[in-house]
């Protein structure tokens, strides 16, 4: 027993200082002002332990009881940008028991645009609608509109916590379609088309019909900017037609109701109206102010539950996500412009879905397909792209699908007719040398589908190739931090998601590309303002036809020097 006592006494100290909590003190900063921020909330995760505080007046703060490991901080305070491990170095570090640790940050204000609707004419309030501030966001060879919406009270609009840079001034309409369905409708003894109402529909700031019209609102950091926004009235319209099955569709389709979703084109999905049609035939949509449309058909028994057009889409994504079994609707998407008259005699035709079947096999003949392997159809006119910055960005009445590779076979269904890039995602280590489709290799370039059981074949290579280089200034010392975009030669019109390829060059100017098909490339050196453009697809066409195509082969590491 005393032995044991002995031991304990020895190593009690050990297991105290073990235990010993640690501290964090510091202050918060406004990075324009320098002046200290109060209650601003700090806090920090170790693990599954949170520990949090506010801070003074003086902008300090003090964090008791922070358990030793790996320290996760995040400041947030309403109308500054948040500061979290991902977006601040400072943000992540180790702490030791008893440890006691000084951080201090800056945070970074946020802007803010506000103002009214107004009649152009009267000057009275313009109530309903919607006012975002749209952005310009970037992927390598794609930009994207990002809309950011606020506060809105009557024809008051807010929209806070924005970013320094441009933005668009969007105005979505309050007017929503109103769909008729009778067989009486085109009929010469029908009622006459409702009299025209007042609207305003979508318009950009300054009142114009598109965004390459519109005057951007530039922010500095933590600016406001106040707008009032007059718009001119106009009169809203009505558009009759027909539905009917195509000779292609089941016959019975005939005698079935059909899903329809109706939304502005240039507003993103879920932004719309969603009914019912009995059965294909006549039908007529009221209340249409001026603009482009989209009318997205399924015919077929809506799925239950369905109330709203947000509910369809919703549905529409779980079945397109999990359904494995041919389909057994038809379709059809249609997109048309109201102007400054009626719209009569519009003709709209369901068809069955497309469908890909096909196989993944290998170049070389003694090599084995890897594991975990899946094919994804991506439209040319909607798909999903994950953003720099975080989140994501699409649209389209159909989300995105995959499919997995079993014995080298593949199946996609749910497709509606049009043009896809076949994307193959697959481990490291390995690329897609082939994309055979109707005798052609539309590798970075689009096909079309139209059928049930579309044939195609993707030829995967086991050794991929490389390119590695340095990028050099003037003065020949390298250049840290450039964005080398690395481009495929020919470059094609419409570019597929992970076609354009960027990296970052390092402290000694080093970049390295691995993975690549064996084929031609060429590659651009993008500083400064040009990363703006990394998103343009014209922009980077015409700056990489100044430079040298090279070619990579299987297996093969190309050295390159590229000049800033």
């Amino acid at each position: 027993m005393s032995r044991l006592a002995l031991i304990a006494l020895v190593f009690a100290p050990v297991i105290l200082h073990a235990q010993t909590p640690g501290k964090i003190t510091g202050r918060v900063t406004d990075a324009v002002t320098h002046q200290p921020i109060p209650k601003v909330h700090v806090s920090c995760a170790v693990g599954s332990q949170f520990v949090g505080s506010l801070t003074g007046v003086d902008g300090s703060y003090t964090l008791e009881d922070v358990p030793a490991g790996p320290v996760r901080m995040t400041i947030n305070l309403d109308g500054y940008k948040m500061i979290y491990e991902r977006s601040d170095d400072s943000a992540q570090f180790q702490i030791a028991a008893g440890d006691a640790v000084t951080r201090n940050f800056e945070m970074h204000p946020l802007g803010r645009i506000y103002g009214k609707l107004v009649d152009r004419d009267t000057g009275e309030p313009i109530k309903g609608h919607t006012v975002s501030a749209v952005s310009k966001e970037s992927v390598p060879g794609h930009t994207f509109i990002v809309p950011r919406t606020g506060e809105q009270e009557g024809n008051e609009f807010n929209i806070r916590n924005l970013e320094p840079g441009d933005y668009f001034i969007r105005i979505d309409r309050a007017e929503q379609g109103t769909f008729v369905f009778s067989p009486d409708v085109l009929s010469p003894n029908a009622a006459p088309n409702p009299a025209p109402q007042e609207c305003y529909g979508q318009r950009w700031y300054p009142d114009v019909p598109r965004i390459e019209m519109a005057t951007p609102i530039h922010l500095g950091e933590g600016e406001t900017r106040s707008l009032k926004i007059p718009l001119q009235s106009r009169e809203t319209h009505s558009l009759s037609g027909t539905v009917v099955v195509s000779g292609d569709a089941p016959r019975d389709f005939n005698g079935l109701p059909v899903a329809i979703v109706l939304e502005p084109s240039d507003a993103g999905p879920r932004q719309g109206s969603f009914a019912v049609m009995p059965a294909p035939g006549p039908f007529r949509i009221d209340n249409l102010a001026p603009g482009t449309y989209r009318l997205s058909l399924t015919g077929g028994k809506p799925p239950d539950n369905v109330r709203s057009q947000e509910d369809y889409m919703l549905a529409e994504m779980e079945r397109t996500s999990f359904a494995r079994k041919p389909p057994d609707e038809v379709f059809g998407d249609y997109v048309f412009e109201v102007a400054d008259h009626d719209v009569f005699n519009f003709k709209a035709a369901l068809a069955p879905y497309a469908s890909v079947s096909g196989e993944v096999r290998m170049l070389e003949e003694d090599a084995k397909l890897p594991g975990k392997m899946v094919v994804v159809m991506m439209s040319t006119a909607d798909f999903l792209i994950e953003l720099k910055g975080g989140g994501a960005i699409g649209g389209g009445p159909i989300p995105i699908g995959g499919s997995a590779v079993e014995s080298g076979r593949f199946h996609q269904e749910w497709l509606r007719s049009g043009e896809y890039w076949p994307q193959l995602r697959l481990p490291e280590g390995y690329a897609v040398a082939q994309v055979l489709f109707a005798g052609s290799s539309p590798r970075n370039s689009a096909m079309t589908v139209s059928a049930p059981a579309t044939p195609l074949t993707i030829v995967v290579t086991s050794r991929p190739g490389a390119v590695a280089g340095v990028v050099r200034d003037s003065d020949q010392s390298p250049v840290r931090g450039a964005s080398v975009v690395l481009l495929p030669d020919p470059f094609p019109d419409e570019v597929a998601p992970g076609v354009v390829r960027v990296e970052k060059s390092g402290d000694d100017g080093a970049f390295v590309f691995r993975d690549l098909a064996p084929g031609k490339y060429r590659a651009l050196v993008l500083t400064g303002s040009d990363l703006a453009y990394e998103g343009d697809p014209g922009y980077l066409r015409e700056q990489a036809a100044s430079g040298d195509p090279f070619e990579v082969r299987a297996g093969q590491l190309v050295n390159v020097t590229l000049k800033r």
